[in-house]
């Protein structure tokens, strides 16, 4: 089972963020995942996903049908912003981080995707509501995450050796410790 650090009670979680979390439970021992974390004084992402071979996945999980509200140009949810605006800013954050943490050490290749785990796109769509199909895990993806995973780290598929899985703990693992999956199911 996947080894998990996080920061996310269970009842202050996300249904959403959950039924991802629980679909990621199913990977092996070698990943590991960051479930919360922040970015910003006041911005927090989903989850930080390091996996054996490719590296890092920032991935930003959104619930339901994303929308744009026409009579605003807002974006419908608590932020309001794009949702590729939030995961860059996510995505910008975690690599300044490994970067200040690995002080010339080699650390992982970093990738970014929203997961949709509501949504089900078509094969062979180009976007989904403007956003690049290359950026979204749908619910098939997510339900078939090697596999997902193979398609965003295509070309960056060495070995995720111990430097730079030393270099991720320091990062994002040194305020929390690392559990079990069993941990956040059963308790």
């Amino acid at each position: 089972m996947a080894k998990w650090v996080y920061n996310r009670p269970l009842d202050c979680c996300d249904e959403t963020e959950l039924r991802v979390a629980k679909l990621l439970a199913r990977l092996p021992d070698e990943w590991i995942i960051r479930w919360g974390y922040y970015y910003a004084k006041d911005r927090e992402g989903d989850f930080l996903i390091l996996g054996p071979h490719g590296g890092l996945l920032v991935l930003e999980v959104k619930g339901g049908q994303i929308r744009k509200l026409g009579s605003t140009g807002c974006w419908d949810g608590e932020a309001r912003d794009h949702p590729v605006s939030q995961l860059c800013a996510e995505w910008s954050a975690v690599l300044d981080q490994m970067k200040a943490v690995a002080r010339g050490r080699h650390y992982s290749f970093v990738a970014k995707a929203l997961g949709l785990p509501d949504v089900v796109l078509p094969a062979g769509d180009a976007a989904y509501k403007t956003i690049d199909r290359q950026l979204i895990l749908d619910a098939n993806d997510l339900g078939n995450f090697q596999a997902a995973w193979q398609r965003l780290f295509q070309g960056h598929g060495q070995k995720v050796g111990a430097e730079s899985r030393e270099v991720f703990l320091q990062a994002y693992g040194q305020d929390v410790t690392p559990k079990s999956i069993q941990h956040f199911i059963t308790e």
